[in-house]
């Protein structure tokens, strides 16, 4: 488990990318803009020539549940996801 800034993967340095790599991306690219989903897809994909990426995605129905939920709950002052990669 690395818990580092996904979006700048100099986290990455200190893993060797020889041996076969399991990255797992779970609940955070919704949070995300696209352009930085796309981006750090091919980085991984340049850093770690044998690796799988499994990670989770939604719909425009998940993300709309999503904001409603955010909006009942107040969670910090944050009211919808909307520009986010979802």
């Amino acid at each position: 488990l690395i818990a580092r800034d996904a979006v700048d993967l100099s986290w990455a340095d200190g893993i060797d990318a020889s041996l076969p790599t399991l990255i797992i991306v779970s609940g955070v690219f919704q949070y995300f803009r696209n352009a930085d989903v796309l981006g750090f897809i091919a980085n991984a994909k340049h850093r770690f020539a044998n690796a799988e990426l499994v990670f989770d995605a939604t719909n425009t129905k998940g993300l709309e549940y999503t904001n409603r939920y955010v909006k009942k709950t107040d969670m910090n002052g944050i009211r919808s996801l909307a520009g986010c990669g979802a």
